[in-house]
């Protein structure tokens, strides 16, 4: 019976109404052909014969008219809940207003904004770049409904202050120019990356993040350059200016100029995965509006795979310097 299609049902329906195949053919808009397919493939599965055949036409057997009253049952009901959830999405309309860390709203919100738009269009949703201080300061003052920011596990909020939903993991890859000799490299040790020009991202926790990685190993990176610009980041490394770790979140295969950046993968070195995640205050009664827009969220984060950048190149080494 898993085999069972609303459309064989669909065709089954207009046979026994017209009682010529060639007539449902063109009620159905199909050749005669497909729907002589769909109804031999229903009979296959039920194993009975609906219809005698003959020479001006068909009539139902035995079998077809006790599956008739039910076939019609099984496509209103289909009909009907159709409706139900078509009318669902339609009547639920408001607002929902979410405070974003300006690298989430810009390298992660739009994408899934976008899919929300299209299952909801009645639904305006206003996004805030706001800090994280700002963000959960608003959701506690009830001002959001809805904070999304990005956090390492052992930053994780207060979960008795706020409720959260991880969205989206994302890991530190090593960015290297496109022609570097790290990807040729069997193995590359935390010394290797070390010793080359390095270019350090200042924004928010990330800097003393990046020197504490390296200093579980020993060694301390030769930074060259301090900037708070991914795009000055991404830039200056596919110039060749120097190298650097950065979260997959951000990666992108090109610079503005059209230069590309390689990875090489370094889940293996640094390891503490972030995650991206939306926060809400737990006692507050969610609007339908809002309700909508989490449970959205919800289920896309359920079946959601982790993009990887391109990993052309070798592991790094866990080995000591």
């Amino acid at each position: 019976m898993r085999n069972i299609s609303v459309r064989q049902l669909y065709y089954f329906i207009n046979v026994a109404e017209c009682r010529k195949i060639s007539e449902a053919a063109n009620t159905v808009g199909r050749t005669q052909s497909a729907v002589t397919a769909a109804i031999r493939d229903l009979e296959r599965e039920l194993s009975v014969t609906l219809f005698e055949r003959y020479a001006s036409g068909v009539v139902l057997t035995a079998a077809g008219r006790e599956l008739l009253p039910r076939a019609y049952r099984i496509l209103r009901e289909m009909e009907d809940a159709t409706r139900s959830v078509k009318a669902s999405k339609k009547d639920i309309e408001g607002t929902v207003k979410v405070g974003a860390k300006d690298i989430v709203a810009a390298y992660y919100v739009p994408a899934p904004l976008t899919r929300f738009r299209l299952a909801h269009p009645r639904i305006e949703v206003e996004v805030n770049e706001m800090t994280r201080a700002s963000v959960e300061a608003a959701l506690c003052a009830g001002e959001i409904d809805f904070g999304i920011l990005p956090h390492r596990g052992d930053c994780a909020p207060d979960p008795r202050a706020l409720s959260m939903l991880t969205l989206q993991h994302h890991f530190l890859h090593l960015w290297v120019r496109e022609d570097h000799p790290f990807l040729n490299k069997e193995s590359v040790s935390p010394s290797d990356i070390a010793s080359e020009p390095y270019i350090i991202w200042t924004r928010d926790e990330f800097e003393a993040v990046t020197l504490a990685n390296f200093a579980t190993f020993g060694v301390t990176p030769r930074v060259v350059i301090r900037v708070s610009s991914i795009e000055a980041v991404r830039s200056l490394v596919a110039n060749g200016a120097g190298v650097t770790i950065m979260p997959d979140l951000v990666y992108r295969a090109r610079s503005l100029e059209g230069l590309r950046v390689e990875t090489v993968n370094t889940l293996e070195l640094f390891r503490g995965a972030s995650a991206i995640s939306l926060l809400w205050q737990p006692n507050r009664e969610a609007s339908p509006a809002a309700k909508a827009f989490r449970e959205f969220l919800q289920k896309e984060a359920s079946g959601f795979s982790a993009p990887r950048p391109s990993e052309r190149g070798r592991k790094v080494s866990m080995s000591e310097p």
